[in-house]
């Protein structure tokens, strides 16, 4: 007995030893520096706590990423805050954001505005404070995926938040710069992760649809896995055989064919309709992304020689008789929006923000071809 207590006790002082130094670490140096050090050790010790690198990961990036200076009128970053003074109004009730989101959808997301109403009347509308309790939601998100789609540890979590930061910068770009869509990104893949249609479907599709609420870009997406789940994932099936794929490979290429024949009938369709005229003209006119955004149409092979595609081609390829449903759902769409992206005149805008939630789960999962 004597015996194991001083085992439990040395095991006990080591791991508070090796998490003291990752502390310290991230107190002393810059949060990159600290992420990559504490990545690195990971690799050869088990002792870390990703609950607390998680802490230090939200609450280091929070306060890098706040501590700038929002001057230029143009930036989305200074859109927000116009919003979030826009509130600051005795006009503005929970009743209005509601009845305002029913007559004029556009940028009049009833939780993204609830959640600025309530930060800003509790810290009477202090910029900063908002600011970095945005991060700080924004990384606390990221933590959290990270954990989920570790599989309790079965792939080191700590190396997923890495891969978010250095693998590729879509998180990084889009966490500073568009709030909304990041934050409705995180949430709704937060709710592809927890689905188990062996279980109560409840929870999973409250935080799913949640993300529509909070950036309407996601509309698409929620009515995508609701056809997905219907016709395929109606069970987990593990492993997964060449049927299952055949099936996945007829669905994507009938939601290729749907988009390409069906999406001009409905666009035209909503900017004709007065609650969704203001939704067309930001994210479905295609003069909005070509004349405004000026982004190149070409296509380019070596576009899919990243270092995340490349990590995510090694996972699905040793691991595709186990590859989860909302990975596949993933792939499913990154081939749809890379296939539609070639005909701006069918989605316009709109490819910007749907093309970022493949990029981010695949940030995710791209380094679970490391097993820990």
């Amino acid at each position: 007995m004597t015996f194991i207590n001083n085992k439990l006790n040395l095991a006990f002082n080591s791991n508070l030893t090796v998490n003291s130094i990752v502390i310290v670490i991230f107190l002393l140096l810059n949060p990159l520096y600290g992420l990559f050090i504490t990545t690195l050790a990971s690799l050869f010790t088990k002792r870390i706590s990703y609950l607390l690198v998680g802490i230090l990961f939200v609450l280091s990036f929070s306060l890098m990423f706040a501590n700038q200076y929002f001057a230029h009128e143009a930036s989305d970053l200074s859109a927000y805050l116009r919003m979030y003074h826009g509130l600051n109004s005795d006009e503005v009730t929970i009743i209005s954001i509601f009845n305002e989101f029913t007559s004029h959808i556009n940028h009049k997301e009833p939780l993204w505005r609830l959640y600025s109403m309530l930060v800003g009347g509790l810290t009477n509308y202090s910029n900063s404070v908002f600011v970095l309790t945005t991060y700080a939601i924004i990384f606390s998100l990221s933590a959290f995926a990270a954990h989920l789609i570790s599989e309790k540890g079965r792939y080191n979590p700590i190396l997923i938040l890495f891969s978010t930061i250095f693998v590729e910068l879509s998180l990084v770009i889009s966490g500073y710069n568009q709030w909304r869509i990041i934050i409705a990104t995180l949430v709704f893949l937060i709710g592809l992760v927890i689905y188990n249609p062996d279980k109560t479907k409840f929870i999973s599709r409250a935080v799913i649809y949640s993300s529509v609420f909070i950036h309407i870009a996601l509309i698409p997406y929620a009515l995508a896995f609701e056809i997905y789940s219907f016709l395929v994932y109606r069970k987990i099936s593990i492993p997964k055989d060449g049927h299952y794929y055949l099936r996945i490979l007829l669905l994507t290429i009938i939601g290729i064919v749907i988009v390409y024949i069906f999406s001009p009938i409905l666009i035209d369709m909503l900017k004709k309709i007065t609650l969704t005229t203001p939704a067309y003209q930001t994210y479905l006119n295609p003069d909005t992304l070509l004349h405004d955004l000026n982004i190149e149409r070409d296509f380019e092979i070596m576009h899919y020689f990243k270092l995340m595609f490349l990590l995510l081609m090694f996972y699905v390829f040793f691991n595709w008789k186990y590859l989860q449903s909302y990975e596949v759902f993933a792939i499913m769409a990154f081939i749809v929006i890379e296939v539609v992206q070639f005909n701006f005149n069918v989605i316009g805008i709109l490819f910007t923000r749907a093309a970022l939630i493949p990029h981010v789960l695949f940030l995710f999962i791209s380094t679970k071809v490391l097993l820990r």
